[in-house]
């Protein structure tokens, strides 16, 4: 997939040319994917080269990062500042939903018509989501570029943005810290499950299509718990919520007991992620101007996904060097850090959407 590393420049791209930047990575996509491959050695039809794998995901991946970037920066064009929570909930909840669902199907569609053909559902799926995209109306005024402005000068501008101002610093450093932990702890958590706790891939599947349901949960209440609580304390709360309840998970012995209560911290975990996304994103929309969306999200973006791949690297270390139960106290206890982040800032303070700064 693409390398966390390439969103900034990433911006150059995102001229806000009415819609055009979002729907065309999305009507990209679907070009990518092949819906035939080679046929094997064995004359199966269908069988997929392993090296087109690698570029049309390293492909779709680099067009994922233009289109996620590209859709945050315009939400805030489609709606009023005090409706950003409530769109990026629904927004975040039929992206919940998709992320269970798809899975789901994926395994029937391949039993049925193998891998490749799998594949071509996929790839046709993208044409109703640009189709989707198309259909909107509405489109932002075109802001001119300066001949002198490079694509430096935008990488340094989105980092003056976020270096800028204390909130966006902390958010920043929040979230960075906690991927990097999470991303340490999954790449030593299904090994526990295979190995220690004795699960099958069926059964890690329906593990995390039931804590799922605390995802969806915290992208429909997410807005009402920033009414009732205030914007800051709800992305505390999601922060506390996202961290905390994990932490028994490496004592877990094996036998029915783990997937009750796996399905139970995941849930809970879930459901603060949610709720700390939607309110800190929503808050970012809210305080910086429409034409600088763009460098904001793809700065921030870098930032906070620039961890996962260290945080991949050291969970794996840990876990050859200390056992893979260690690995995880290691790494979730140190993950619980990220909230204070939020918690001892001016975040905590954030009662309402504030007007964006020009």
């Amino acid at each position: 997939m693409a390398p966390p590393g390439l969103p900034p420049p990433v911006d150059g791209a995102i001229r806000f040319a009415g819609r055009r930047p979002v729907h065309r990575p999305r009507r990209a996509l679907h070009r990518r994917v092949p819906p035939r491959g080679r046929p094997g050695r064995d004359g199966a039809p269908g069988l997929l080269h392993l090296a087109y794998l690698y570029v049309f995901g390293f492909f779709i991946g680099v067009l994922t990062v233009f289109f996620d970037v590209a859709y945050q920066a315009y939400l805030p064009a489609l709606v009023q500042r005090a409706q950003l929570v409530d769109a990026n909930s629904k927004l975040e909840t039929s992206n919940t939903i998709a992320s269970f669902a798809g899975p789901s199907i994926a395994g029937p569609i391949i039993d049925l018509f193998r891998a490749p053909f799998a594949m071509l559902f996929d790839a046709a799926s993208f044409f109703f989501s640009a189709g989707s995209l198309a259909a909107i109306r509405v489109r932002e005024s075109i802001v001119p570029r300066s001949p002198s402005e490079s694509v430096l000068g935008q990488i340094l501008e989105g980092l003056r943005i976020v270096g800028g101002d204390r909130r966006l610093r902390y958010i920043a450093a929040c979230t960075a810290w906690s991927n990097f932990f999470s991303s340490a702890v999954f790449s030593a958590l299904f090994f526990l499950f295979l190995k220690e706790l004795g699960f099958i891939a069926t059964t890690i599947g329906l593990l995390f299509a039931a804590a799922s349901v605390g995802g969806i949960g915290g992208a429909l209440v997410s807005g009402r718990i920033a009414k009732r609580i205030g914007v800051g304390p709800a992305i505390v709360l999601g922060a506390a919520l996202f961290s905390f309840p994990t932490l028994p998970l490496p004592f877990l012995p094996a036998g029915p007991i783990a997937f009750a209560a796996l399905s139970v911290m995941l849930g809970v975990s879930f459901f603060g992620n949610l709720l700390y996304n939607i309110n800190q994103v929503s808050f970012r929309q809210a305080i910086v101007p429409v034409r600088l969306q763009g460098r904001l999200n793809a700065t921030m973006r870098t930032i906070v996904w620039g961890t996962l791949p260290l945080g991949a690297l050291t969970g794996g270390a840990l876990g050859e060097g200390i056992g893979l139960r260690s690995a995880l106290i290691v790494a979730l206890f140190a993950g619980t850090i990220a909230f204070l982040f939020v918690l001892l800032s001016p975040v905590r303070g954030i009662r309402e959407m504030p007007e964006a700064v020009a």
